[in-house]
């Protein structure tokens, strides 16, 4: 697929549009923040060389990774 942003944001808004009314399953990769928000359902997430999957919104998913980094560096001020 093409960037979605080199289409302009009338043809962007579009694709969009028919992406979410699709009834079927998507699978994409993206770095466009509110096409992930718009879209995702389930995120297959590739950090350091492991791939986590988190079953939610992108929403979510950045809330539940500031909790845990807020969680970790708490940790590391205990020990």
């Amino acid at each position: 697929m093409v960037d979605p942003r080199s289409l302009g944001k009338a043809a962007c808004d579009e694709l969009e549009e028919v992406l979410e009314d699709y009834d079927g399953t998507l699978l994409f990769v993206s770095h466009d923040r509110r096409l992930i928000t718009r879209l995702a359902q389930q995120l297959w997430i590739v950090a350091d060389g492991i791939m986590s999957i988190f079953q939610g919104p992108f929403d979510e998913w950045v809330e539940a990774r500031e909790r845990a980094r807020v969680a970790q560096a708490w940790e590391a001020k205990i020990k």
